[in-house]
């Protein structure tokens, strides 16, 4: 694969199953921000693979992969792993990500325990372009992880604006949250079972 290739196209079956695999249970309205899908792509792929994902009622409502649904997403993660041939890249940020992991998790920390000091969210920012960097190199390798840019944006646009949910709140969209599905999302693409690294 040269620089200039164009990214890899991800199938929105996967897409959809992907993001119920990282999150455990996603509500509908929630998908697209997770998927980067138009609404109707969404609910065309629930509808059309009733056998793959169940919903669920209650406080904690929404879709998730039945064992069905896990089986056929690690084969199609499999498949698209072969088809785009990407792994050098996916290999790299997944370095780059691990390099500043051990960091964030100090920020959220020292955000939890010393009553949210407006210097973590200052702290945050100024190492928020390298974040950046790395959901774009992502981007251009399969297109599948285009959301996450948005999604660490509207983050920190949240936090600056007096959001304290939007640190570390689990369930919230927060910046924690988009940092541990890409983390899972980084492992799972790349078959890497967790290791010492990932656990710092």
């Amino acid at each position: 694969m040269t620089a200039t290739a164009a990214p890899y196209m991800s199938a929105p079956t996967l897409v959809v199953l992907h993001a119920l695999r990282i999150t455990g249970r996603a509500a509908t309205s929630k998908l697209p921000e997770l998927t980067g899908l138009p609404p109707a792509v969404v609910d065309d792929e629930l509808a059309a693979h009733a056998d793959l994902v169940a919903h669920h009622d209650g406080v904690v409502a929404g879709w998730s992969l039945t064992a069905e649904g896990r089986q056929r997403h690690a084969e199609l993660l499999a498949d698209e792993r072969a088809g785009a041939d990407r792994d050098d890249e996916i290999g790299a940020a997944y370095a780059d990500f691990i390099a500043l992991n051990d960091s964030f998790k100090a920020l959220c920390t020292e955000w939890q325990l010393h009553d949210h000091p407006r210097s973590c969210i200052q702290r945050l920012g100024e190492r928020h372009h390298e974040v950046d960097a790395i959901c774009h190199g992502l981007a251009a390798a399969i297109t599948r992880f285009g959301p996450y840019s948005s999604r660490f944006d509207t983050a920190l646009i949240r936090l600056r604006s007096g959001d304290a949910d939007a640190f570390t709140k689990p369930l919230t969209g927060s910046y924690h949250d988009v940092w541990m599905h890409l983390h899972e999302d980084l492992l799972l693409t790349l078959a890497r079972p967790r290791s010492e690294p990932d656990e710092a």
